[in-house]
């Protein structure tokens, strides 16, 4: 099912894309309480049980975890909204690929916190492993699981956008529109391959058996890659647009 309201007017944030989503439907509303549940865990699970300053401060401490976590749901967020405000679709195999990546978030919340508290713990302050870890923690077996459902997330956002595509002449895109829908198909296919070499450093962490920290800290810092990727493909699709409206207007 397509959402049959186009707006005429591109919006300041969007302006070469007329968003066809009108208001928020039931299906946006179950996902932004997913993304809303998942920032409620980070909070509650920082904050609770609070019952002196000591406590207070060491929950304090881990205010950058916090941070880096809510910026991370609240790009994917971002993406999420863009695309139903853009389409406007909710046809079965939207719904589909909706819940999965909705249950993905549910699970990666959890990763996500775990990544970035063991950072900043155990890396930037220096504190050692908790009892219970020790002996047992393997960093690149923590980095494989976490890249599987990165790489899910952006394959899902992927396919969702890749739909859109298929159905660009029943959603009436038009030139540019289709640019930018391409582009940014593209781009979470980029983005899910940062993930795959994250993967792929980890599993070179045999060949290095007496430098047990270095793979996974490599395998870490590859995810700064996003960055590159994001603005090569940002600096392509300006080209694409500004060519594509060119020719719309010397038509």
């Amino acid at each position: 099912m397509i959402r049959e309201h186009i707006f005429s007017a591109r919006t300041p944030t969007d302006p070469h894309f007329r968003w066809r989503g009108g208001a928020v439907s039931r299906l946006e509303g179950l996902s932004d309480a997913a993304f809303a549940f998942s920032m409620s865990f980070l909070l509650v699970d920082t904050f609770t049980n609070i019952e002196s300053a000591q406590l207070l401060y060491a929950c304090l401490r881990e205010l950058p975890v916090l941070a880096a976590c809510f910026a991370m749901l609240l790009w994917i967020w971002y993406l999420h909204y863009q695309f139903f405000r853009r389409y406007g679709l909710e046809d079965s195999y939207t719904v589909f690929l909706n819940t999965v990546l909705m249950f993905t978030i549910l699970v990666y919340v959890y990763l996500l916190k775990f990544i970035f508290t063991y950072v900043l713990r155990h890396l930037i302050y220096g504190e050692p492993l908790p009892p219970e870890d020790r002996g047992s923690f393997d960093g690149n077996q923590i980095l494989w699981i976490y890249g599987a459902g990165f790489i899910l997330i952006f394959v899902l956002l992927a396919l969702m956008v890749h739909d859109a595509y298929r159905k660009r002449e029943q959603l009436q895109l038009d030139e540019v529109e289709v640019v930018i829908t391409r582009s940014n198909r593209g781009l979470f296919l980029w983005i899910a391959a940062v993930g795959l070499v994250s993967i792929g450093i980890t599993l070179t962490a045999p060949l290095f058996p007496d430098h047990e920290g270095l793979v996974p800290g490599i395998a870490g810092m590859s995810y700064a890659l996003i960055g590159p990727v994001s603005f090569w493909r940002g600096l392509r699709q300006g080209r694409q647009v500004e060519a594509a409206l060119a020719k719309q207007s010397s038509s």
